[in-house]
């Protein structure tokens, strides 16, 4: 688990912890942080602080990928989870590719329909086309600004635009029957039980998706978790990660931004949630950089199992 945050003015340089090979274990050092870092967050008196006794300092992960994240991050900065735990009161998550296996669920459904089609490329290929395609067509939506498009039409649109270039033969009913696949997709194998043990923990668990309302409601039953709310994008007339979609999902589960945990598999959604004020959570099943934006994520995971672990264990 890679740990970023905000608290204020000490921060250790990326080439400093490259070349002294630090590992923040020791609480004497932690205890030093947290007296030099609480008054630049909170304000006032940290005398009266306790530092916890678990958790107490940041651990970096020890493999190469993930040193390479803190070496090349710009301004690193530091925070201990318990203070972390405390403040987050829900968590808003992404539902497609990060709730539900978009990729393996679109992968297992188009491939025999793909064989029938006896078109020779890999089915992987296509579904990556599509996805693409669809989240091109949807940021052009988005910043033109005028009238929202439904999910599903663009869905179609993008569906039929791959087909099209891969010399595939089509109705209407396909397209259709493609584009539905997306609400029937199941969760993640670790999804639901990391869920369960939030809810134990108390937080609240809700959705932000770029689906259709009616998209999300259809795809209750198969994910099979019912969550405190289910928002899509159209309440906002934007897709994400236009902020008018995180500022939305904030008035409507009328909690301030600075207590949501806004949870993602994709770097832009948590950049946009970020940039609106959220915290975020960045889960790197893919093991990929998060890349280099001033909007990091505050927490890096490598499934939802941890992202449990971590804020209720």
């Amino acid at each position: 688990m890679a740990v970023r945050g905000l608290l204020g003015p000490f921060a250790v340089s990326a080439a400093h912890l490259c070349s002294i090979n630090i590992v923040l274990r020791a609480r004497s050092f932690a205890e030093r942080l947290w007296r030099q870092c609480m008054p630049g967050f909170i304000g006032g008196d940290t005398e009266s602080w306790e530092m916890p006794a678990e958790n107490s300092c940041v651990i970096f992960q020890q493999s190469h990928t993930r040193f390479r994240e803190v070496r090349n991050a710009p301004n690193l900065r530091l925070m201990t989870i318990a203070p972390f735990r405390r403040e987050i009161k829900a968590l808003v998550f992404d539902q497609y590719g990060t709730i539900v296996d978009m990729q393996g669920g679109l992968v297992v459904a188009v491939t025999p329909w793909l064989a029938e089609k006896t078109w020779d490329g890999k089915p992987n290929s296509f579904v990556t086309w599509w996805r693409r395609t669809h989240f091109e067509n949807s940021m052009i939506d988005a910043l033109c600004a005028r009238r929202h498009t439904p999910y599903r039409e663009i869905g179609h649109r993008a569906v039929s635009h791959v087909m099209d270039r891969a010399g595939i033969a089509y109705t209407d009913a396909d397209v259709r029957w493609l584009v539905s696949e997306i609400e029937r997709l199941k969760p993640f194998p670790d999804v639901v039980e990391a869920l369960e043990v939030l809810r134990d923990a108390g937080f609240g668990l809700h959705i932000l998706s770029n689906g259709d309302r009616d998209m999300l409601e259809a795809a209750r039953p198969h994910i099979g978790f019912d969550f405190d709310s289910r928002i899509s994008v159209q309440e906002a007339g934007f897709f994400k990660p236009a902020w008018q979609t995180y500022a939305m999902a904030e008035e409507l589960i009328g909690l301030d931004r600075s207590q949501l945990l806004f949870v993602a598999n994709h770097a832009f959604d948590c950049i946009g949630a970020k940039s609106w004020g959220m915290r975020t959570v960045f889960i790197d099943r893919r093991r990929r950089p998060f890349g280099q934006t001033p909007h990091q994520p505050d927490l890096i995971v490598k499934d939802f199992a941890e992202l449990a672990a971590t804020l209720a264990g």
